[in-house]
């Protein structure tokens, strides 16, 4: 989650959920998901990407 208050562009915060995802910190990418004001197709394909990578196949699909 980013330290500020700041409303980050969407490819900002896109960008820092697939980081958080690739380097295994997935509670960190669904804190900023979660945070999120609107949530497009590609906010929702990157986060059940990041479960789907680390094995998470059935959370991938459960409601955030």
């Amino acid at each position: 989650m980013l330290k500020t208050d700041i409303e980050c562009d969407a490819f900002v915060n896109n960008a820092i959920m697939d980081t958080y995802g690739k380097c295994g910190k997935l509670v960190n990418a669904v804190n900023i998901f979660e945070c999120l004001l609107t949530r497009n197709v590609v906010f929702w394909t990157s986060i059940m990407a990041d479960y789907f990578q680390h094995g998470n196949f059935e959370e991938a699909f459960e409601p955030l």
